[in-house]
């Protein structure tokens, strides 16, 4: 595995998901990019609504990117403190499915959180969001709970098929070199 693609999608830095790609062996050099997006979209927003001011909608997109902001703040920092090579992808909009497929087609693995991905839009998991990343995703996908904690025993069957080859993918991530 060489490059992970970490997507962030809420309004919260999701810990879980992070806590995972420090779990994955030190001596597999990995680059990830954070690739975050805004959990509203606001110019839909302001076209239903018709607000004749535009002063409310304006602070509300402000507010917005300066938490989309602080999250890549924070993924800066975390993968600095942990030396992993990274980068961040200059996303500052509303989720965008053909952004995310163009993305994780050039990646090993996707890694987002079950709880957090437009947790704030519709807390019920899969929602809207993540049925559509898994369907436009072009590599395998990891949904990491946020109270994930790295497994013990890993065991992967293969029965010939794609779906079975797809798993597999993962077992390179954890094994040793």
């Amino acid at each position: 595995m060489k490059r992970v693609l970490f997507v962030g999608a809420g309004k919260e830095f999701p810990q879980g998901a992070f806590r995972f790609l420090q779990s994955l062996p030190e001596d597999h050099e990995i680059s990830v990019t954070g690739l975050f997006f805004c959990t509203i979209d606001y110019e839909a927003f302001n076209t239903v609504s018709q607000l004749p001011i535009l002063a409310p909608y304006d602070r509300l997109h402000e507010l917005e990117l300066e938490k989309l902001q602080g999250n890549k703040a924070v993924f800066a920092r975390k993968c600095g403190d942990r030396h992993l090579k990274f980068q961040l992808h200059p996303n500052e909009e509303v989720w965008e499915s053909q952004l995310f497929a163009r993305e994780s087609r050039f990646s090993d693995l996707v890694v987002l959180s079950g709880e957090q991905f437009y947790g704030e839009v519709d807390p019920s998991q899969p929602n809207v969001y993540l049925r559509e990343a898994l369907h436009a995703a072009e590599c395998p996908v990891m949904i990491v709970p946020e109270n994930y904690s790295a497994p013990q025993h890993l065991v992967i069957e293969y029965d010939g098929s794609r779906d079975s080859l797809h798993a597999l993918i993962f077992r390179i991530f954890t094994s040793p070199a």
